[in-house]
C-alpha cells in the first residue's frame, strides 16, 4: 500500500506541476496578447492625433496665405499705405503662429494623454496576470500539500502496522501469547496441566 501510494503521490505532484505550468503559460501568453492590443490601440490613436495636426497644420497655413494675399489685394486696391499692409500682414502671421503653438501644444496634451492610458492598461494587465499566476501557485502548493499528505499518513499506517506486528511476535517469543486466535501461551499450559490432575484424580 506504501508503494502504491508514494506512486500515486509522485503522480498527483507530476499532474499538479503540468497542470498549472500550463495554466501558467497560457496566462502569460494571453496577458501578452492583451500587452500586444493596447499597445496597438495606442499607436493607433497617436497615428490618428498626428495625422490630424499635420492636416489641420497644412490647412491653416494655407488659409493664412490665402488670408494675407486676399487682404494684401484689398488694401492695395482701397489706397492703404505699405506700412499698414505690412502691420495687417503681421497680424495675420501672430495669429498664425499662435494657432500653430496652441494646436501642438493639444497634440502634445493629447499624445500625453495616451501614454497614461497605455501605461495604466500596460499595469492592470501584470497586475491582473500576476495576480491569476499567484493564485495558480497556491493552488499547486495546496495540491501538492495533499499529495504530500496522503503519503504521510500512508507511511503512518505502514509503520503502526510494522510495530503492531512486531509486538505481536515479540508476545509470542515471551510466551505472553500463542498465534492469533489461540490466547496466551501459559494459561493453555496450565489448563492442560489442571485437565490432567483431574483426569488423574
Amino acid at each position: 500500500k506504501l508503494q502504491w501510494q508514494k506512486g500515486l503521490g509522485a503522480l498527483k505532484t507530476k499532474w499538479a506541476e503540468w497542470k498549472i505550468d500550463i495554466a501558467k503559460a497560457m496566462v502569460e501568453a494571453w496577458a501578452g496578447i492583451k500587452s500586444i492590443w493596447a499597445q496597438g490601440i495606442a499607436s493607433l490613436k497617436s497615428m490618428w492625433v498626428g495625422l490630424k495636426d499635420s492636416v489641420v497644420s497644412v490647412w491653416d497655413t494655407v488659409q493664412s496665405k490665402v488670408n494675407k494675399g486676399v487682404t494684401s489685394v484689398y488694401m492695395h486696391a482701397a489706397g492703404y499705405e505699405q506700412s499698414e499692409i505690412d502691420d495687417a500682414m503681421r497680424i495675420e502671421d501672430q495669429r498664425h503662429q499662435r494657432n500653430q503653438r496652441e494646436r501642438e501644444q493639444e497634440t502634445d496634451n493629447t499624445q500625453r494623454e495616451i501614454d497614461r492610458q497605455l501605461e495604466e492598461d500596460l499595469v492592470a494587465i501584470g497586475a491582473e496576470a500576476n495576480g491569476t499566476l499567484q493564485a495558480l501557485d497556491e493552488d499547486q502548493r495546496r495540491e501538492i500539500g495533499r499529495a504530500e499528505a496522503d503519503l504521510a499518513a500512508a507511511r503512518r499506517q505502514w509503520q503502526e502496522a510494522i510495530r503492531t506486528a512486531r509486538e505481536k511476535r515479540e508476545a509470542v517469543e515471551n510466551g505472553e501469547a500463542g498465534p492469533e486466535g489461540i490466547g496466551n501461551v501459559g494459561e493453555i499450559i496450565d489448563q492442560l496441566k489442571l485437565a490432567g490432575n483431574q483426569g488423574g484424580g
